[in-house]
Order: structure tokens, then C-alpha cells, then sequence
């Protein structure tokens, strides 16, 4: 999505933009790679900057933290950093990110901090039958939710990635180690959770277990903001690390643009919304807005008014624009 967003950005500045092919590599004037550390990848590039082209290498990660000792995985990380030398603009996502990357690359040419745009789930085509799937996926859901969080009963969703590896505690593994949390709260104050994922097994493994009042939807650019609406807190539970210290404030936004209330574990680029989210202690900020459900309805809406009229995605496009030389 990071990734997408940015040609529409072009598009509107008269800049014509398309995905990678490197049958065309030579006839590009700046190309911007992100999560591509392949061999495949490096070798055009490479040719593509002997010719005089752009490069910019955009992280929202970080992936100088290799999954495992594996050596495909090291080797990543090496063409990762052979690719950050190529870079004439290396993108950060968040500020601790740029940080890291000055560490792991002191002669990096230049490194900028651009952060995500909020979602925009319309730039993803679908076709009619697709979309007429959603409606029905919607409809659906807005049924269950009807029947099992009536009134009276808060919506708490959670959204985002569940790493197939079980010791990759990220992802569905932070939301895993609050749920004990949120059953003992559950026993104060009605609670249904929602999960948007894209790993049904681990929900049914770690989560339903524990939280009998709770769902699983998958996650679908085209439904996920209407699943949103449907809600009312989303949880953002982060484990403490390097990698958490990069993280951008993608998620927040998102729900902030949904109309919901957020509770969070503070992560530096949620730390510009604390006054109309919760951060910090997870059971605190969730028991403060269980309790007075007037300031979570109130915080809700001057966030989503803050962020649908920040000028954020104009901003970004002009620093996009900037870093890719035009």
C-alpha cells in the first residue's frame, strides 16, 4: 500500500509512474525499490544507476534485522546494503528508522524521512463481482456484531499482520499477550474483539481460545476501512525493541481516519497523537474509555477530524516528488 499510494501522488503532478519491469529499466529516470533484495532485483538495478539513473531505496523496517541465520537471509541483508550504497535518496518511514540506517550505512548518500500516507483502500481495482463479495462480507459481519456486541457492549478490533513463524512474537504475538488483560477486563465491562488478519490458524490457536466473545475477518484492501467503521477501540499492542522503535504511524491514522478511539503501547511516531489517543499503559487507556464512553466518542472524532484535514498526504506527495528528483 506504502508503495501504491505513492503513483497516484505522481500522477496528480502530471508525472507518469508504473510498476517496475525490467525490460524498461533503462528507459526509467528514477526507480524506487522497497522490500526487493533479491539477486534478480540488484542485477538491473545496477545497470540502471551505470546509465545515470535514480535510485531511491524506501524502508519502512528494519531489515537489517534478518528473519533468521539462515544464509538467504543474510544475503539480503547483504544486497540490502549493497543497494544502500547505490541509493541516492534512502526513505525512511519514521525518524528511529533513519536513525538505525545511518548507523548501519555511515556512507549513505542521504537519508530522509517521508512517513506513510494514510490507506486509501480506492486504488485498489477490483471487479463487480469482488466488490459485490464485499457488500456481502459486510453485511455479514454487521450481523454478528449485531448479535454478539449489542449495545452496551464495546467493539475492540485489532488489525494488522500474523507472521507464520510461532516464534515471531510481532503481529498477533503482541496482541496474543494482552489478551489475558483483556479477558479479566471483560469480566468488568461487556467487550467483543474483532481480529483483521491474515492468518486465520493462529487466531483459532492463540486468541479464540482464551476470548470466547471474538472474530476473525480477513484482511482485504477492500473492506478493511468498512470493517473498521464497524468497531469502536482498536488495540495497538507493541513489544518493546528495536524494530517497534521504527514502526510509522500508519496504523493509528488508520483507525483515526475510521472514527475510532485508539489505545496503544507508545511507539515514537504515535507520541504526536497522545492528545486524542491513549498511549502508554494498554489496561490503563482501555479502562479510562470503558469507563467514560463520552471521552472515547469525543477523542474519536477530533482525531478522525485531525487526520482527514492534516494536508498529510499532500505533504508526503511533495516530499516523494522531491526525493525522486522531480
Amino acid at each position: 500500500m506504502r508503495t501504491a499510494l505513492l503513483m497516484p501522488m505522481l500522477s496528480q503532478q502530471g508525472i507518469a509512474s508504473e510498476w517496475f519491469r525490467e525490460k524498461d529499466v533503462l528507459r526509467y529516470r528514477c526507480v524506487v525499490v522497497r522490500k526487493r533484495y533479491d539477486d534478480e532485483t540488484l542485477q538491473p538495478l545496477r545497470r540502471f544507476k551505470q546509465q545515470g539513473g535514480r535510485l531511491v531505496l524506501d524502508l519502512c523496517d528494519n531489515d537489517f534485522l534478518p528473519p533468521s541465520q539462515q544464509q538467504k537471509h543474510l544475503h539480503q541483508v547483504d544486497n540490502l546494503r549493497l543497494l544502500a550504497g547505490l541509493a541516492d535518496v534512502i526513505v525512511a518511514s519514521s525518524e528511529p528508522l533513519a536513525q538505525i540506517i545511518r548507523k548501519e550505512c555511515p556512507a549513505a548518500n542521504k537519508v530522509e524521512v517521508i512517513g506513510d500516507a494514510p490507506d486509501d483502500p480506492s486504488i485498489v481495482k477490483t471487479s463487480f463481482w469482488v466488490r459485490a463479495w464485499g457488500r456481502w462480507m459486510l453485511a455479514r459481519e454487521q450481523g454478528h456484531l449485531n448479535l454478539m456486541a449489542p449495545a452496551g457492549v464495546t467493539r475492540l478490533v485489532w488489525f494488522g499482520i500474523a507472521h507464520k513463524r510461532r516464534q515471531q512474537r510481532s503481529g498477533m504475538g503482541e496482541l496474543a499477550n494482552i489478551v489475558p488483560m483483556l479477558v479479566e477486563l471483560g469480566r468488568t465491562f461487556p467487550l467483543h474483539l474483532t481480529v483483521i488478519s491474515n492468518n486465520a490458524q493462529r487466531f483459532r490457536e492463540e486468541i479464540a481460545p482464551l476470548m470466547p466473545s471474538s472474530r476473525y475477518v480477513s484482511w482485504r484492501a477492500e473492506t478493511i476501512e468498512s470493517m473498521l467503521r464497524l468497531q469502536h477501540i482498536a488495540i495497538i499492542p507493541s513489544l518493546p525493541g528495536a524494530a517497534t522503535a521504527c514502526k510509522s504511524d500508519n496504523r493509528v491514522v488508520t483507525a483515526l481516519r475510521a472514527g475510532l478511539a485508539v489505545v496503544a503501547d507508545p511507539v515514537p511516531s504515535y507520541l504526536p497523537y497522545g492528545e486524542v489517543i491513549r498511549i502508554g499503559s494498554m489496561e490503563a487507556g482501555l479502562r479510562h474509555y470503558l469507563g467514560d464512553p463520552s471521552q472515547r466518542i469525543a477523542d474519536a472524532a477530533q482525531g478522525q477530524a485531525r487526520v482527514l484535514h492534516s494536508g498529510q498526504t499532500q505533504r508526503i506527495g511533495a516530499q516523494w516528488i522531491a526525493a525522486c528528483g522531480f
